[in-house]
């Protein structure tokens, strides 16, 4: 009798124990996820991000592993030196399927939103962020970009299918401090000007929004996404100081306070512009042949997704070449133009070159780039269009463009 006794006080000491696990404290200079889940039971879920590491090279990812105790408690834990770094986060299930190429995310919505909005990335908070959501349905949707990686933590795959994991997110009342993610749910416009919206009145709004929760990362992500809508820097400026020190102090605030403080060197028009040739060092247009259309594509020597499009557009200058102008435009700084030469060298590059050098934050500013690899086509007639974002799209638009089929 007393061995069973034994035996029963250890099973509960154990159980006791392991359920404390994703109860734990959160350690100083971390900050913690606790998701409670209903509807739904995981063996595995990790919170995936990826984060600059050093100027010029490629982001790094990273995987923290949840700890639960039943499937449904989940506690993630992540280094104030990491969270400083990223501007968000992913919840995924693991392990990935690599045999059907699928990854499968946790996404939320409301019962409000029937429409099927949803948001799939999560920032966290200071200390704490607490999301409770039940389970609704499932969603998939291809890779968006076909001709990029996609990046794990170590390899990237092509084109997998994202299956979404929707859950129902309980919202606070009003009363109380929302997190960041019912924040993107409520305010998915946040730093956005519609052409029939009073802007005065819209600009205030935001900056009330920040004022009331300034340390969201969410509103600062938006606000830098969103940044090309507002007239001038005095008005981003009056948006932005309501942040606070913490979020200042992130890599994306000190970018944010450079460029505030930062003289841009304006442009008009690329059709007008002379860059210097990285091989020759020459200075030359941009369009070196106004009578046929240039595809320019921005891109960089420590921009891994840049390096897997130049087997497409090596297919794309092979048979275009005669009707279609192409030209690189890099817009490594200073100390990486070499290994851009060399990356021009190693990959046998046949069409142009040029660098933006001192150009490139007008570059961005102009043609509201948010990121490398860009490209646009300029039309004999100096109208510009975005490339489309995938080679099937690419090669039927040049195909209508030249005529040649």
């Amino acid at each position: 009798m007393n061995r069973k006794k034994d035996l029963w006080l250890i099973i509960i000491v154990c159980i006791f124990q392991f359920s404390c696990k994703n109860n734990a404290d959160i350690p100083d200079h971390h900050v913690g996820l606790r998701l409670e889940l209903q509807g739904k039971k995981y063996e595995k879920l990790v919170l995936f991000t990826q984060y600059p590491v050093k100027e010029f090279e490629p982001w790094a990812a990273k995987e923290f592993e949840g700890i639960t105790s039943d499937g449904y408690h989940w506690l993630f834990i992540v280094p104030d030196s990491i969270n400083q770094l990223t501007d968000g986060y992913n919840i995924k299930v693991r392990p990935f399927d690599f045999q059907n190429n699928r990854d499968t995310l946790l996404t939320f919505t409301t019962k409000e939103f029937p429409d099927g909005k949803k948001v799939k990335g999560i920032t966290l908070e200071k200390k704490e962020t607490i999301l409770r959501g039940t389970y609704r349905t499932k969603d998939s949707e291809s890779f968006a970009d076909v001709d990029m990686g996609y990046l794990l933590v170590d390899t990237f795959v092509m084109s997998p299918t994202l299956i979404y994991d929707i859950y129902n997110l309980e919202i606070k009342e009003k009363t109380e401090k929302r997190s960041d993610i019912e924040l993107a749910l409520l305010y998915p416009d946040f730093s956005t000007f519609k052409k029939e919206e009073n802007y005065d009145k819209k600009l205030q709004e935001w900056a009330t929004l920040v004022k009331q929760y300034p340390d969201s990362k969410y509103f600062l992500r938006q606000f830098v996404d969103q940044s090309t809508g507002y007239k001038n820097k005095n008005d981003m400026k009056l948006v932005f100081d309501n942040f606070s020190p913490y979020l200042k102090n992130t890599d994306t605030g000190k970018s944010v306070e450079v460029f505030l403080l930062k003289k841009i060197i304006p442009v008009d028009h690329i059709d007008t512009l002379q860059l210097r040739n990285s091989k020759t060092n020459r200075l030359e247009p941009v369009v070196s042949d106004p009578s046929k259309p240039t595809l320019i594509v921005f891109s960089a020597s420590w921009c891994g997704p840049c390096h897997k499009l130049i087997p497409t557009l090596k297919e794309i200058y092979a048979e275009y070449a005669s009707s279609l102008n192409m030209v690189y435009i890099s817009t490594d700084k200073e100390e990486s133009v070499t290994a851009w030469k060399e990356l021009m060298e190693k990959e046998q590059i046949p069409w142009r070159s040029l660098l933006a050098e001192d150009k490139t934050d007008g570059l961005y500013e102009k043609y509201a780039i948010k990121g490398i690899p860009f490209s646009m086509i300029i039309y004999k007639n100096k109208e510009t269009e975005i490339y489309p974002g995938n080679k099937d799209e690419l090669h039927r638009l040049l195909s209508d463009m030249t005529g040649k089929k």
